[in-house]
């Protein structure tokens, strides 16, 4: 093993080598098959499973779904995105609250229980004739509600994995993409599930019941809610494992933390980990211009069925299943900083893709029509880039919380970057997508997503251009030769 060093981006401190103690998150069992699940980490794969089947049952058709049952139009769409801002705050306060008190059961269960109740109530619209300000008010708290519940789980999720797994001499924190990839298998497959059971209670792929995927939500929760109670061990501790820049481990614990309790502006102070926060904040709010509005493109301004947008879901597991796995290897092979940039480039080149789509021209009695071959691998092709998006800056993103996090603020520093990513990119992202669809109406009519994707694509080419300047040549994080990036 090489000589330890500090990395000029990490703001852990080393301490003495691990001891020969039961790792976090691992009890002993002397049951076979418990003992079993421990070796293969069953339990982080299934938690990362279902909680992306609780969180994507309503993503997919939640446009069409709004349009429908609350008569929004499709400008007023991304203001119900709004209310994801809510997630940074929720994001702050479970994950602060775990590091203090290291309850992780409770925290999940109840999170996870209080989202599926609030975003279920959804399926009780206010009807048309209230004021447009009333129904819009009442479906931005539900949705701002959920957002905040919802918003410390995947981060929990995220640390307690992550302790295990530096915990723990035989494995390392570069395996975390192969327990996150669970979650790639639960989001493609709820997609799937959602459109066949709308249309078999609907009135097939012209009128499919979306009602269904808020029952999906329902049952998808309860199973988690499972898992989290009998799957997370009562006296969970978790530690923070910093791996140096060349792997040596080094051991404290952060939940709970005895004596004083590290503040939690102490990440926020850091230029180096607030410059990272802007980073995957640049990366969210391209991703999150399309998630709001994808599903809307491809039927109301390319033309084409609903299928599309469920079957494109489905394809790009592969590309993000893989990447997940082999997060390790090409971790090593780039560099941490590298597997970020490039995610983040990928998400650009999906966008600015889709307005090269041609669209559609239904028949007069049809709205939307079966794509053809060319249109199909091409909408997969870029389904695929998103795969690449979301598992290179997502295990990168982690990776890097982790390895910046000082003693006690393990789960707030993943708190920060779920936050940033899901929470404050969708919100910006909301009220920036409102005002350019709302512009490009008056001149671009019937292509007025398409145009702010090509806006919206150019703007984060450039972002790619200012952050890798900043990495490569004052961080100079881009130039160090990858094997001493290796954990």
């Amino acid at each position: 093993m090489n000589k330890d060093t500090t990395s000029p981006t990490t703001l852990s401190t080393s301490a003495p080598a691990m001891t020969k103690e039961a790792p976090a998150f691992e009890p002993v069992h002397s049951n076979r098959w418990a003992q079993m699940i421990n070796d293969w980490l069953v339990v982080p794969k299934a938690l990362y499973f279902m909680l992306n089947f609780v969180i994507y049952s309503t993503h997919a058709f939640l446009m069409q779904y709004v349009m429908q049952a609350w008569s929004f139009q499709k400008n007023d769409f991304s203001w119900t995105y709004a209310a994801y801002v809510f997630n940074i705050l929720g994001a702050f306060v479970f994950s602060r609250l775990a590091d203090r008190t290291g309850n992780y059961r409770l925290i999940l269960g109840g999170s996870v229980a209080a989202y599926c109740a609030c975003i279920s109530m959804l399926l009780f619209p206010i009807p048309a004739t209230y004021p447009f300000v009333v129904r819009m008010g009442y479906y931005l708290f539900l949705n701002g509600a959920g957002s905040f519940f919802t918003a410390g789980t995947f981060p929990l999720v995220d640390s307690m994995v992550m302790s295990q797994l530096a915990a723990n001499p035989k494995l390392s924190k570069e395996l975390f993409g192969r327990q996150r990839l669970w979650g790639t298998f639960g989001h493609s497959l709820v997609g799937l599930i959602v459109h066949a059971l709308a249309e078999h209670f609907g009135g097939g792929e012209d009128d499919p019941n979306f009602n269904v995927m808020f029952y999906v939500l329902i049952v998808s929760s309860l199973i988690f809610i499972a898992i989290v109670f009998f799957g997370i061990p009562r006296d969970l501790k978790i530690t923070a494992h910093s791996h140096g820049h060349h792997g040596a481990h080094a051991k404290q614990e952060t939940s709970p933390v005895a004596g004083p309790k590290p503040s939690a502006f102490t990440l926020l102070v850091s230029p180096s980990f607030s410059f990272f926060l802007l980073t995957v904040f640049v990366a969210g709010f391209i991703r999150c211009i399309i998630t709001t509005y994808q599903s809307g493109f491809i039927t109301e301004e390319l033309h084409y069925a609903h299928g599309l947008v469920t079957s494109s879901i489905f394809v790009r597991v592969v590309p993000e299943s893989l990447l997940y796995f082999f997060s390790k290897e090409v971790t090593q092979y780039c560099g941490i900083y590298w597997v970020l940039l490039i995610g983040h480039a990928a998400g650009v080149i999906r966008m600015f893709g889709y307005t090269m789509i041609v669209p559609g021209e239904p028949p007069v009695n049809k709205k939307v029509i079966v794509p053809t071959f060319a249109v199909r691998m091409a909408i997969y092709a870029l389904e695929c880039l998103k795969g690449a998006n979301s598992s290179l800056v997502i295990s990168s993103a982690a990776r890097i919380a982790s390895d910046m996090a000082p003693k006690g603020l393990a789960s707030t520093a993943q708190g920060y970057v779920a936050g940033v990513w899901q929470g404050v990119s969708m919100g910006i992202a909301a009220a920036v997508g409102y005002f350019l669809v709302s512009f490009f109406k008056t001149n671009f009519k019937g292509f007025e997503i398409g145009q702010t994707f090509r806006v919206c694509s150019f703007v984060g080419a450039v972002c790619i251009v200012l952050i890798f300047v900043k990495f490569a040549f004052i961080d100079r994080v881009l130039l160090t030769r990858p094997s001493a990036t290796k954990a």
